[in-house]
């Protein structure tokens, strides 16, 4: 205390006014406060001196003498070194600076540091990576890049060390500028600037850490999805007289959830099966191999979405009865058979998890039309802005709103199609691909060895039923039909402009059609055609007892019309 008081004292000598201890504990402290405030503001310099020094260093020293490394392959290793080295040295440039305030800087500056870091670090293990794999297979790189460590300071730092260095500086800086914060009182100027650029940098690097966390998951999902391809394209080589619709493959219906034995049993008690695979849309039936066979013989699929799981029947315990959505019948139309109760409820909850799949129940107020979908590019999310991880059926998209969604946020993301009430798919297939409605209608046939639209075009090696049984079957599957309302229909689309349907439209196969709300009134057919997407209004009288295209033809109902013109040409 006593230098402090000397200055005081040289300071206000000749003043007249009484200076009282009280006075020299404040200046004191004053001075205290603002000497022990600058020691982390002098750290941060010194320490960005530092960084941005190493950041040069890697350049010159190691990126610029790797001659054996293509330009390209530097770019990966050494990603948006550049930019890094403008960025600090704005930010060394600005803290040298006499008067300026570092809250302040970091505010200007926090958009360009998330966006860098953020891609950095993402980025960082495929460089660390690389690096590694190169030195391990090229001797004459290993050698250039130990010649280039010896000119490096500190020399007993690999390469590898340097690259991470720039992850390790950014989590310091929220630190730093909190250290600087606890001691700058509240009435300083710049505390405010100084309290929010805290807040922020540390926001940012919450942010980064998790685009960090979600890049490692999504390469987990990929490295998952890549096994789960090899192995379902080895099922498709297990399985004979299977023939997939032109172009598609197995996995285009989802991930195999369960393979196994299960007996499969039509209304009538006839025996379809032995074993099953169940995918994430479909369920194939087969036979086991006989001795001396090696692969499964296919007799038929079964579409999830055009099933409703029953309970369970006293006079079968280990049974899994399946009643058909759109023909109603007071018996099960599939009845799997399980060897025990343990295994009937092992296969109850994996069919029920692919029902969910098919039909999510988060869906189950927000009116979309969700179809599973395999993106090609990155994606992200609409609701979470994260990406769709993966590389086959990430997530859903909505035939109504084209919204992007993740399973789990389904529930969080209302459909914006307005008078969107129907949760049914129109023309989609759910297995992320388009299917044409508008060709044929179901065939619901429960004999054995069966082939119906509701196998997805699988064809089973059997003889047909008798084209009477069929005629008669298509019959009451239209009458069944005609009865439903226009709204439960499974191509009604709802309130939808024109222009919205032809979005909708113009991407899936020739002859997919909705039926969609006008938006002065009645409804309109719009169709896919070889020549683009053609919208028809369908006339009603102003009863709306009659529709119709044309004076021609005249039905009692739209569904009556559709049916119709489903197997008819339209002119």
């Amino acid at each position: 205390m006593g230098w402090r008081r000397k200055c005081c004292f040289s300071y206000l000598k000749g003043s007249s006014r009484h200076i009282s201890n009280y006075d020299l504990e404040i200046f004191g402290s004053s001075l205290k406060s603002k000497s022990k405030r600058d020691l982390p503001i002098n750290e941060l310099i010194d320490t960005e001196d530092k960084y941005l020094e190493n950041l040069i260093m890697v350049r010159d020293v190691f990126r610029d003498q790797l001659t054996l490394l293509s330009s390209k392959d530097k770019e990966l290793i050494f990603y948006k070194l550049d930019e890094l080295i403008r960025l600090h040295t704005e930010i060394l440039t600005g803290l040298n600076i006499k008067g300026s305030q570092v809250g302040e800087i970091f505010l200007r500056l926090n958009p360009i540091i998330a966006r860098l870091y953020g891609d950095y670090c993402v980025h960082l293990p495929r460089s660390m990576d690389f690096i590694t794999v190169l030195e391990k297979e090229d001797p004459k790189l290993r050698a250039q890049l130990f010649t280039c460590q010896a000119k490096a300071r500190p020399t007993t730092f690999p390469l590898t060390s340097h690259l991470i260095l720039p992850f390790q500086r950014f989590l310091k800086y929220h630190l730093l500028l909190k250290e600087i914060l606890k001691l700058t009182p509240e009435d300083h100027p710049e505390y405010s600037s100084l309290k929010r650029a805290t807040s922020e940098m540390s926001e940012v690097g919450e942010r980064v850490n998790e685009r960090k966390r979600d890049f490692e998951l999504a390469q987990q999902q990929i490295q998952s999805d890549e096994n789960d391809l090899n192995f379902i394209n080895r099922v498709e080589k297990t399985i004979k007289l299977m023939q997939l619709p032109r172009g598609a493959q197995l996995s285009d219906f989802g991930r195999l959830r369960k393979a196994g034995e299960l007996t499969a049993e039509n209304s009538y008690g006839a025996r379809l099966s032995d074993y099953a695979f169940l995918f994430d849309t479909i369920i194939l039936l087969c036979t086991r191999p006989k001795w001396l066979q090696h692969r499964y013989r296919f007799r038929t699929a079964v579409k999830i979405r055009d099933y409703r799981i029953g309970q369970t029947s006293p006079s079968h315990p280990n049974s899994i009865p399946l009643f058909h959505r759109i023909v109603p019948h007071p018996t099960p139309h599939l009845l799997f058979v399980c060897r025990n109760a343990a295994d009937r409820e092992v296969w109850r909850k994996a069919i029920t998890d692919a029902v969910d799949v098919v039909e999510p129940k988060e869906n189950a107020e927000r009116g979309h039309v969700l179809a599973m979908t395999t993106f090609k590019e990155e994606t992200s999310c609409y609701c979470c802005n994260r990406i769709m991880a993966g590389i086959f059926f990430q997530g859903y998209r909505c035939q109504r709103c084209q919204a992007l969604l993740h399973k789990k946020c389904i529930g969080d993301y209302p459909c914006l199609e307005v008078g969107s009430t129907n949760s049914n798919a129109s023309s989609i297939n759910n297995n992320g691909l388009t299917k044409c409605d508008s060709v044929t209608l179901p065939t619901v046939i429960n004999e054995p060895l069966e082939r119906s639209e509701s196998t997805l075009s699988l064809s089973p090696d059997s003889k047909q039923p008798s084209a009477d049984r069929v005629s008669k079957l298509q019959r009451e599957t239209e009458e069944e039909l005609i009865n439903i309302p226009v709204e439960r229909q499974s191509w009604f689309a709802g309130d939808l402009n024109p222009k919205t349907a032809s979005v909708r439209l113009q991407s899936l196969p020739v002859g997919t059609f909705l039926v969609r709300k006008r938006v002065n009134g009645g409804y309109a057919l719009a169709l896919n055609t070889p020549g683009g997407v053609k919208h028809m209004c369908i006339q009603s009288d102003e009863c709306e007892k009659e529709f119709y295209f044309s004076d021609a033809k005249r039905f009692k109902s739209i569904a009556e019309m559709i049916i119709y013109y489903r197997n008819r040409e339209l002119t």
